[in-house]
Order: structure tokens, then C-alpha cells, then sequence
């Protein structure tokens, strides 16, 4: 009688147990996606003097440069409704014209501008029956511009560097949406700063996909970032935009 007890309850935990082991192994999922982003620069940055080679004060524009290379990749963990999401770009600008020491003149030579923009967010998922999704969001992100400047002027030649870092709190959302077996869309927009150290910042993702698999995922989209920020040495109000293309792993 024990016996017939204990294997009906093992029979029992069992039929009970597999959906739900099935359940929680597809409510586990890893994404990897490198992407390349050629992007064009808009916007002024402003040293506040100083700097390696105690340089002037120095403004340069970029609305005039040609694309910038952004190397982009980002990774996505989600346990259930529950998840982790990083993004990382590497990015590199150079002007060779609109530049001027503050209050005195017009210079030539090159300004450059490289380093990383980067996040770190959790979510929570508030929508998932299969086909669409939304995530609310919300994270930190980090913005570092390494400068190198050579200027001449008709009287002297200047050349130095500046390093600048900052962290800002973001929030945002995100969807995904499958219209058929291989065509989908995907978006995100986050906004942040709030004057902890940029007065504000956007980065703002639209793409078209197309599924193979359960594994791959090819990606066609445009992104927009812009930060507002005002340090001691350095004033950045810059914004990137352009397509973006990416190929998504699952595991």
C-alpha cells in the first residue's frame, strides 16, 4: 500500500513538475548583438582651458564633419519577466574646421573627440503573449570623450588633451514586435540626466528584422543620441544619428 502511495505521488510531482521545469527553461534567455553604427556628429564641444598642454579655452562645431565610426554591441539576460540589458559603443570624431579659441580667433589644425558611451539597465517586462513585448526600464549610463587637440594660430601653435567622464541615471522603454514568422520591429527610447550631471540626454532606436531561426536575428534601424552636458573643464552638447545595422545571437 506504501509503495503504491509513494509511486503515485512521485507520478504525481512529476506530471506537475515537467511543464514547469519546461516553463522555466524557455523563461530563460541570453541575446548578444554586435552592431555597426555609422553615425553623423552634430553639435559643439567647448573646453574650459587648461588640459594637457594648458591649453585655452577652446569651441569646436561639428556640424560640418563627415560620418563617425561607432562600434556598438549590446547584451540582454532575462529570467522571466525580469531581465538585465547593457549597451556599449565605441565612438570617434575629428574637426578640421569651425574651430576658434574663445574671445580671440579663428584657428586651424584638428580637433579630435574618441571614448565610450555606454548603459546598464534592469527591466521589467509588462507585456508578453508571444508575438509582442514591452519592457520598462531603467539604468545608469556613462559617456567618456578623450580629446586631442593640434591648433595653429598666426602667432603660436598650441597642442594638448583633456579626458572627461560622467554617469547619469536613464529610464525607458522598450518593444518588440513579430507582424510574421520572419519580419518583426524593435524599438527603444530612454531618456536620462535630470541634472545629475547632463542637464538631459536621449537615445531613441527603431529597426526592422528578420528572423532565420530561433537563434539568428538580422537587424535594420536608425539611432539618435544626443547628451547636454556642462562639467568644470568641459562643456559637450553633441548628438549622433544614423543607420544601424546588427545580426542578434539567442541562446
Amino acid at each position: 500500500m506504501l509503495r503504491s502511495i509513494l509511486a503515485a505521488s512521485i507520478a504525481a510531482i512529476a506530471m506537475w513538475a515537467t511543464p514547469a521545469s519546461a516553463q522555466s527553461a524557455d523563461d530563460v534567455e541570453f541575446k548578444l548583438t554586435p552592431y555597426i553604427w555609422i553615425a553623423w556628429p552634430e553639435g559643439d564641444i567647448e573646453t574650459e582651458g587648461g588640459g594637457g598642454g594648458n591649453l585655452p579655452p577652446i569651441q569646436a562645431n561639428f556640424d560640418d564633419v563627415s560620418l563617425a565610426g561607432m562600434f556598438t554591441g549590446s547584451a540582454d539576460a532575462r529570467f522571466g519577466r525580469w531581465g538585465v540589458f547593457g549597451d556599449i559603443s565605441y565612438y570617434e570624431i575629428e574637426a578640421d574646421k569651425n574651430i576658434n579659441i574663445i574671445g580671440d580667433v579663428f584657428v586651424s589644425g584638428e580637433f579630435d573627440v574618441s571614448g565610450l558611451k555606454g548603459m546598464l539597465n534592469g527591466y521589467y517586462r509588462v507585456v508578453d503573449d508571444g508575438r509582442y513585448s514591452v519592457d520598462l526600464m531603467a539604468g545608469i549610463h556613462y559617456v567618456q570623450a578623450d580629446l586631442d587637440i593640434g591648433i595653429e594660430t598666426p602667432n603660436r601653435q598650441l597642442n594638448g588633451s583633456l579626458d572627461e567622464d560622467w554617469w547619469d541615471p536613464v529610464i525607458g522603454v522598450r518593444g518588440d514586435a513579430e507582424l510574421t514568422q520572419h519580419f518583426g520591429l524593435e524599438g527603444f527610447a530612454f531618456y536620462g540626466g535630470f541634472g545629475v550631471n547632463s542637464d538631459e540626454l536621449y537615445d531613441l532606436f527603431a529597426a526592422a528584422n528578420v528572423r532565420f531561426n530561433d537563434m539568428f536575428k538580422a537587424s535594420l534601424g536608425w539611432r539618435w543620441f544626443s547628451d547636454k552636458f556642462s562639467g568644470d573643464r568641459l562643456d559637450y552638447e553633441t548628438s549622433f544619428s544614423g543607420p544601424l545595422a546588427g545580426l542578434e545571437f539567442t541562446f
